[in-house]
């Protein structure tokens, strides 16, 4: 039993293991009296930075997230904005964020069993939990035991990949190879509409219905509600045609009555040096997009949102 623990305690330890509940961590950590949150997948992880903010903002980012998972978090997590405060919430979408109600386990892999979650939602709102799994990675990682050796080994080969690589980071084979996990992730040839699978026509129906729940949520709440679409390279935004864009995001979003801010094309955001790979910022540019973003917002909040105003930065 000695040895057992011992080896828990190691493999807890380990870079790998930390990776699991690096978010669940962060949002644990969340302090309260906030006057401006976000919620999102990866590239609000990423994107928003409040260090240097001239307000009191959290990230509740997770990586990767569903929308579902954004509602979830939202009702939980909203308390920690100060009732006397600015109120804001920041939504950050890009256009395949609505492509996706759910990860699945026969097509998305270990992914689908949301660990990320474990410790920040309750186990009945985790879709796939599995009581054996959250047992194995909490109390003794030992027990997976193939499976722990392969994800080590996967972790650490991608560790000494990106030792041994050029510092510079290749924003095209970056976007590249975001392109061909969209395409295998969500059953596509290519960008066509007319071949847009039913399992993301379904996605989009549904979370066009659940983003109309956070809609009203921050409305009964007096939740300054901000849909933000960050920054994305040119070597992305280049290679999806506008009909894409239109079809599963644009047409989604414009009937909404909140404020959208699209920086997505932004000629001070998209700049190369920027970019921590093809999608999402690095420390400089998250640091220079989140001030704008907030100054921007801060400026246009008292703004009616009974209807739809729509900004494009340049």
């Amino acid at each position: 039993m000695k040895i057992k623990f011992s080896i828990n305690k190691f493999i807890k330890g380990t870079s790998w293991y930390q990776s699991i509940f690096n978010d669940a961590r962060r949002i644990l950590d969340a302090p309260y009296n906030l006057d401006i949150i976000n919620f999102g997948s990866n590239p609000a992880k990423f994107d928003i930075n409040y260090s240097e903010a001239t307000i009191r903002g959290y990230n509740f980012a997770v990586g990767p997230q569903c929308m579902k998972y954004d509602y979830k978090l939202l009702q939980h997590y909203s308390n920690h904005l100060s009732p006397n405060g600015e109120r804001i919430l920041l939504l950050l979408f890009c256009p395949f964020s609505f492509c996706k109600d759910d990860y699945h386990l026969e097509s998305d892999g270990e992914i689908a069993y949301n660990d990320r979650y474990y410790s920040i939602l309750p186990n009945k709102e985790i879709s796939n939990f599995n009581q054996d799994r959250y047992n194995k990675l909490f109390v003794s990682p030992l027990d997976l035991g193939l499976r722990l050796y392969k994800n080590l080994i996967l972790f650490y080969l991608k560790k000494l990949k990106k030792c041994y690589s050029f510092s510079q980071i290749n924003l095209e084979e970056s976007a590249e190879n975001y392109l061909f996990s969209w395409k295998k992730e969500f059953f596509l040839d290519n960008f066509e509409v007319s071949k847009i699978s039913t399992q993301v026509k379904s996605s989009l129906t549904l979370n066009n219905i659940l983003l109309n729940k956070e809609i009203d949520y921050c409305k009964k709440n007096n939740i300054n509600l901000f849909i933000i679409v960050p920054p994305i390279s040119k070597y992305i935004s280049s290679k999806i045609p506008n009909e894409f864009c239109d079809f599963c995001f644009w047409n989604i979003l414009k009937e909404k009555s909140v404020t959208i801010i699209d920086y997505s094309k932004s000629e001070l955001f998209t700049q190369d040096y920027m970019f921590r790979d093809a999608l999402c910022l690095n420390k400089v540019g998250s640091i220079k997009f989140t001030n704008h973003l907030i100054d921007f917002v801060l400026n246009v909040k008292n703004v009616s949102h009974n209807k739809q105003h729509y900004v494009v930065i340049k």
